[in-house]
């Protein structure tokens, strides 16, 4: 019970690599779930897809312990070394808006007012 809580902690915290190599020990159990790997290979994929526009073929291959990258809904395209996902409201970046800048003269009046009441005060 404890390799499965195991588990569930490496794959709630994404280190999928650490996964692999603890499933590995946990295999017997593991195995008398049918399409446990491919299962999890999803849940990974979905995983990286929601986190990243795009990832290097050999971190996604090792993310997913397999030797080539699969074909996948998620993958918009796999160019050289480089996988990229399929744009989502996660993985796609957003600038802020950024506040409206003040003037010099504006800031310098709020230092001097701030000043004014600080010096005032004591």
């Amino acid at each position: 019970m404890k390799g499965l809580q195991k588990l569930s902690n490496l794959l709630e915290s994404c280190d999928f690599p650490a996964f692999w190599t603890a499933a590995a020990s946990e295999k017997a159990t593991l195995s008398k779930v049918g399409d446990f790997d491919e299962a999890i290979r999803t849940f990974m994929l979905r995983t990286i897809a929601i986190t990243y526009s795009s990832i290097s073929k050999a971190d996604l291959a090792k993310s997913l312990n397999v030797s080539s990258v699969p074909a996948s809904k998620y993958i918009a395209s796999t160019d050289g070394d480089k996988v990229t996902f399929v744009p989502n409201e996660q993985n796609q970046f957003k600038p802020k808006a950024s506040e409206q800048l003040e003037d010099y003269n504006t800031v310098f009046t709020k230092v001097l007012y701030s000043s004014a009441i600080t010096s005032s005060a004591e």
